[in-house]
């Protein structure tokens, strides 16, 4: 069962927290683990899950830190 819902409004947000000049790495990997579970627990946000982690991919792509996460 479900903790929570979440929508498109949600995704938004996150987003807008993905593209923010400020965001750190610890953000950004807490947010890549919370984008990971909820497209692993529900295929409609799936699409929309992977732009996301495209878009802070891109951001931080010479950071180690981040691809451990998700070699993990």
């Amino acid at each position: 069962s479900e903790l929570f819902t979440i929508n498109t409004t949600d995704f938004e947000f996150f987003m807008n927290i993905a593209i923010h000049t400020k965001l750190t790495t610890n953000v950004a990997i807490q947010l890549l683990q919370i984008v990971l579970e909820i497209s692993r627990r529900n295929v409609i946000f799936t699409r929309i899950s992977l732009k996301l982690i495209l878009t802070i991919l891109s951001r931080f792509e010479n950071n180690t830190q981040i691809y451990e996460l998700l070699q993990n």
